[in-house]
This record gives C-alpha cells, structure tokens and sequence, in this order.
C-alpha cells in the first residue's frame, strides 16, 4: 500500500447522488481528486471477516501501475488485488468483475 503523502489536498469526489458509485458485487468506488486532476480511486469493499476492509486505494499512473482507461464508465487495468485482504477483481464498464 502506498501512502499519499505530498501536502496536496485530498478532495472525495462522488457521484452526484453524494453517494460512492455502486460497482456490484459489495463493491463501491470513490474516485480521488487533488487539486482537481483525478489521481485514483478508493475501492469500499469488505474484508474476510465482513467488515469493511480499509485498504482499496489504487492510483493512477506512475509508479502505481494502474490504468484508467475509462473515467464514465469506471473501467482500470490491470486487475485490482487487496493484499490485506485478498480480494481480487477487475472495475470494467462501471462494474466490478470478481476475478
């Protein structure tokens, strides 16, 4: 898990519901803004024990390694993998696709 820690403001961008956009599958994403230009996302999902588990950040570009290939409708290469976890799958098309 990589920390963000570059003394920018981290701004919680959400659907216009207010709400996380709903992925399926127990799954929610919130995408993550600084200073307005969209650098990743965190995925809301439950951990082995059916909490919520609190470690579904990815970001975009460099060094991370993850893709957006679609910002609406929600689609990031390569699959996303919760080391806490283990929880495995892919966001295509605005949906998360359990790997």
């Amino acid at each position: 898990m990589r920390d963000l820690n570059i003394g920018a403001t981290v701004r919680i961008v959400t659907p216009p519901s207010g709400t996380p956009l709903d992925l399926g599958h127990g799954h929610t994403l919130e995408w993550r803004r600084i200073e307005g230009e969209l650098h990743g996302a965190q995925i809301n999902h439950a951990g082995k024990d059916g909490q919520p588990c609190r470690y579904g950040w990815i970001y975009f570009g460099e060094p991370a390694g993850w893709t957006l290939e679609s910002e609406d409708p929600p689609t990031v290469s390569p699959s996303i993998l919760c080391t806490a976890c283990g929880d495995h799958g892919f966001i295509r098309d605005g949906r998360w696709v359990v790997a």
